[in-house]
């Protein structure tokens, strides 16, 4: 059955037609020539529909590509592929009168809404010095009311703000265990970068670890807001701005987000999960290095300091043996059958990542076919690379991930398990935090999930 209605667009002050076709609302009106104009709003974007004192106002949020002023196409570059396919999107509410369809309002809802669960909670965890240390106002200014417009009762909401040295990481076990006693349904919305992720599925994992006499298994579900300086996961989601991804949110879908348990070579007095990268070599010091940048330098410092290492490169002896793998064919640009093991051993490494994201920071496609989703995790590297060899496979990985079909010193795979034994003291990645190593010591990774007996986490998308 159609839905349409006749109404009056206030700001306007004309009478429009409002039909539902599709997945569009269209919006129609006749000037004085008797032609008609037709404005279409994809039904995705709606966000919010709110009946008061006779009117209906419908919020939305719209997206616009960012162009250069000519408009003119921008071609990747070293020095611009952090902006390219950069993305504006801007909230409006168009408020209607004197609707002729009396439940027009209520259909539109249900159509475009899901409906919110009762006793529904949501936990903001906002981290205040994320990024430029706005999150805390893009919960107030932005998420919060698209989740109250979408229908979200503020009694139910709440709010923890991130603590420094993984006290974090305390606080969202805390807030797990609460849940999880009280069979509460939570969503978890996350303000702030990877980092904040990371103390979030850690915290909560700890909190899975704890379980007594729970009701039910829990489901924990994320909503991720590109809050900080590095969004690596939000990227993976496709989640373009704080907009957008509290719209995921109020849409409801979701996928999971799979972790990878790391077994480091000292003590550890907790699990830990990684779900964005592990990296050693060129990576991880190009990442302990530009930290010390940081209060001064935004995403450019990593360029920077790229140029320093390329400079003075040095390469890094170790063995990698890799179980239940599939390595990348250039040649039918698909990935081999599964083979139990495969082993690299005595060699120089140059550039060394596994990664659970496509991209590591905008423009950057590293691992392209890798996904948050998926029951394996990605390995790129690269063996006693020259520096030319180097810098070609960094232009290529800008230009969409050509590097893993067009570069021969570029080795991709996809592994379920994998250990990495170091023959010198040195520094690792994970997650963005830089960890020390001792000498002939290994590293262990491996998938993890719900089959593992690991918690279950899903991602609004």
């Amino acid at each position: 059955m159609s839905l349409t209605t006749l109404a009056t667009d206030i700001q306007k002050d004309i009478q429009v037609t409002l039909t539902v076709n599709g997945q569009y609302l269209e919006i129609s009106s006749s000037n004085g020539s008797n032609e008609t104009t037709t404005t279409r709003l994809e039904l995705d974007f709606i966000y919010g529909v709110r009946e008061k004192d006779k009117q209906v106002a419908i919020d939305i949020v719209e997206c616009q590509q960012e162009q250069q002023e000519n408009g003119s196409q921008q071609s990747t570059s070293i020095a611009n592929f952090r902006d390219i396919g950069k993305t504006t999107w801007k909230r409006r509410t168009i408020v209607f009168d004197k609707l002729s369809t009396p439940d027009f309002a209520t259909r539109l809802r249900q159509r475009v809404l899901p409906d919110i669960q009762p006793h529904q909670h949501v936990v903001a965890i906002i981290n205040p010095a994320a990024g430029s240390g706005q999150a805390l106002s893009q919960w107030n200014d932005t998420v919060k009311p698209m989740l109250v417009a979408a229908g979200y009762d503020t009694e139910t909401m709440s709010i923890t703000e991130t603590k420094p040295n993984e006290q974090t990481r305390i606080l969202v076990e805390q807030l797990g265990v609460k849940m999880m006693s009280q069979n509460a349904n939570t969503t978890f919305i996350i303000l702030g970068g990877d980092g904040t992720v990371h103390e979030v599925v850690n915290g909560l994992s700890d909190a899975y670890d704890r379980r007594a006499n729970w009701p039910s298994l829990p489901t924990f579900k994320l909503g991720i807001i590109p809050s900080g300086s590095g969004n690596a996961l939000s990227l993976s989601l496709q989640l373009q701005s704080i907009e957008h991804a509290t719209l995921r949110i109020i849409k409801q879908k979701t996928q999971p987000l799979r972790l990878v348990d790391v077994q480091l070579p000292i003590e550890q007095k907790r699990k830990l999960r990684i779900m964005v990268v592990m990296s050693w070599g060129f990576h991880a010091q190009l990442v302990s290095k530009a930290r010390y940048l940081k209060p001064f330098v935004d995403n450019r410092r990593f360029s920077w300091v790229a140029m320093w290492l390329l400079y003075f490169l040095q390469h890094y002896a170790g063995e990698l043996t890799m179980n239940h793998v599939q390595r990348y064919n250039k040649e039918n640009k698909k990935f081999d059958d599964i083979q139990d093991e495969i082993i690299v051993s005595d060699e120089k490494f140059t550039y060394f990542a596994v990664t659970k994201q496509a991209s590591l920071e905008r423009g950057f496609t590293i691992t392209p076919f890798a996904s948050p989703a998926s029951e394996d995790m990605d390995v790129i590297l690269m063996r006693n690379a020259s520096k030319d060899q180097l810098q070609s496979a960094t232009v290529k990985a800008i230009q969409g991930g050509k590097h893993v079909d067009e570069e021969d010193c570029v080795e991709y795979y996809k592994a379920k398990e994998l250990s990495l034994k170091v023959h010198d003291a040195t520094d690792i990645c994970l997650d963005g935090e830089i960890s020390s190593v001792p000498a002939n010591s290994i590293v262990r990774l491996k998938i993890v999930g719900p089959s593992e007996g690991e918690p279950d986490f899903q991602t609004f998308v």
